[in-house]
């Protein structure tokens, strides 16, 4: 028989306890709107022996979307409370009381103090300014609730919408803002603020501790399908223009895409000779400090620079497109910035590729030539697939050398080098149960 939850809430009895269907409402942020929310609360008073002193009363509560749920948040938070470690906190009156976004600015202040990546740290403001922050960011970081969070991860960060306006000045829902990816890393960016908090004593534990993360989704595109739509679409490359026909036909060089838009004529060797060659050494990356734009970073994501050796297509190609950017420069319109100027891939006036508009031209390339869209990422794994169906297969230590030691990549290469490998074996091993199945001898 189903729980039913008490009709009328009232102030219990010290020692009470009770349960309740409650309703809240929270701010759509993409539309402005309120919107209902109803959860179950369980209740219990703590016996007046057990306050700390100065308290005169102390009501301890758990939410949940089931009354089962909301009873064991309850016990929980019960247990918690009447813990030794969080009895001796409630008397140090020493603990300094931080808001949230106060805690936050103090951890971000360290990540781009050098503590992660100037790429990370960018992404880490992002995500507090965009979606965090406005949601916690005055609340006491000491008051923010499992509830707070599961409210914010299961209907707030959902609900949002990517929204434009046509040409008529009508507003137009392209669908979720977010990825369950893009969740995820809000989560684990939040995650890491709440440890610093737990770190620094701000919080006795973290309020994500007990919380599932979103779970981690794989990318529907199936590279074996990928594989023979990427063959085509060579054919399609093949009959484009500089600088997009250089631009795509990179992308099957094995190289990232910060590393193809951040690789300068510096680092190309010998293109007009027998034996022409790249030197990948820099990547295109944001700085952490938000208004301060892009910049060449003289490392690569693994900081091992590595060297591929040129052949056709790709020397043709780099030539035709370096003989199109020489007459570019030549025009009143080329004005490149001066950090940016000697990159390969530039456009007719001289301004850069950022890897977000990089991104965008990817899709629209493949949608105006009628294909189904992939991951540009995924054009690594097809190089490294590629280069392992190569007869006989190309050695381990040349596919390291174009694709980096330590990359994804890799993992597709190994994996297609093995099915290989098990051809003749298996061949052979069906041929033996075959004999058998016949009644031969073996």
């Amino acid at each position: 028989m189903a729980e039913e939850p008490e009709k009328k809430a009232r102030r219990r009895t010290r020692g009470e306890g009770g349960l309740y269907e409650r309703t809240s409402t929270w701010t759509d942020a993409a539309t402005g709107k309120q919107v209902t929310y109803t959860y179950f609360q369980a209740t219990r008073e703590v016996p007046r022996d057990k306050l700390s002193p100065g308290m005169n009363r102390k009501r301890i509560t758990g939410n949940g979307r089931t009354p089962t749920e909301a009873r064991k948040r309850l016990q929980e938070r019960w247990d918690e409370f009447h813990s030794p470690t969080k009895t001796e906190l409630r008397r140090n009156l020493g603990v300094p009381r931080r808001s949230f976004q106060e805690v936050y600015e103090e951890w971000q202040a360290q990540n781009e103090l050098g503590r992660v990546s100037e790429t990370m740290a960018y992404k880490y403001r992002g995500y507090f300014e965009n979606h965090l922050l406005p949601a916690l960011g005055s609340k006491r970081i000491d008051k923010v609730t499992d509830d707070d969070l599961l409210i914010l991860f299961q209907k707030t960060l959902p609900a949002k919408r990517r929204l434009s306006t046509d040409k008529d000045g009508r507003e137009v829902d392209k669908g979720q803002l977010l990825s369950t990816a893009a969740t995820r890393n809000i989560w684990m960016a939040l995650s890491g603020c709440m440890k610093y908090a737990v770190r620094k004593g701000y919080l006795n534990r973290s309020p994500m501790e007990g919380l599932e993360a979103p779970k981690r989704q794989r990318p529907l595109d199936d590279i074996d399908v990928v594989i023979a739509d990427a063959w085509r679409l060579l054919e399609v490359i093949g009959s484009q223009e500089p600088p997009d026909q250089a631009r795509w036909l990179f992308q099957f060089l094995g190289l990232r895409r910060a590393e193809r838009l951040g690789l300068r004529w510096a680092n190309v060797r010998g293109l007009d000779s027998d034996s022409p060659s790249i030197y990948i050494s820099d990547q295109l990356a944001r700085w952490a400090e938000r208004g301060k734009g892009w910049y060449l970073k003289p490392e690569t994501k693994t900081s091992n620079p590595r060297r591929i050796v040129l052949s056709e297509p790709f020397v043709t190609v780099l030539r035709r497109h370096k003989a199109a950017q020489d007459e570019w420069k030549t025009s009143e319109q080329w004005q490149p910035e001066e950090q940016f100027a000697d990159l390969v891939f530039l456009r007719g006036d001289g301004s850069f590729y950022t890897l977000n508009r990089d991104n965008l031209d990817w899709h629209r390339f493949l949608a105006n030539n009628g294909f189904e869209h992939w991951r540009g990422h995924l054009n690594r794994h097809i190089t490294a697939t590629w280069l392992a169906e190569q007869d006989p297969p190309v050695d381990t230590a040349t596919v390291q050398s174009i694709l980096g030691h330590k990359s994804e990549a890799m993992t597709h290469y190994y994996a297609r080098l093995t099915d290989r490998r098990q051809m003749n074996p298996m061949k052979r091993y069906g041929e033996m149960l075959l004999r058998a199945m016949h009644g031969e001898e073996r």
